[in-house]
């Protein structure tokens, strides 16, 4: 005979929380049994799907007929002052201190050597 673990008599067993058990015996674990942990994290922005859609049939279109396909604009991206280049807002805020800062050094001389 053929005990099935999926029959009625021994129903489903508990699901392992992986978070429980790493937090056991730490002060995180007042935490985690309150549910505080989950209730930390925020959603990401919503992305329009619809305008990200119709940009991505225009580029097929344009591959089909051999146009060339207009520049997607994002109004999300942030743009750099200094080299005019469009970043995410958390890569802008790397970005924009490093550009400033190499746009202020003096460009490198050039020196020919003498044969």
């Amino acid at each position: 005979a053929v005990v099935s673990t999926q029959s009625g008599h021994y129903g489903r067993g508990k699901v392992f929380d992986s978070t429980k058990k790493r937090a056991e015996g730490t002060a995180y674990a007042s935490y985690v049994a309150k549910g505080v942990h989950l209730k930390q994290h925020t959603k990401a922005k919503r992305k329009d799907w619809k305008t990200a859609h119709e940009e991505f049939q225009t580029i097929i279109k344009c591959g089909r007929t051999g146009a060339v396909a207009p520049p997607i604009e994002n109004p999300e991206y942030e743009t750099c002052p200094y080299c005019n280049r469009r970043f995410n807002e958390s890569v802008a805020q790397r970005h924009i201190p490093l550009c400033n800062s190499k746009n202020k050094r003096q460009p490198m001389r050039v020196t020919r050597r003498k044969k």
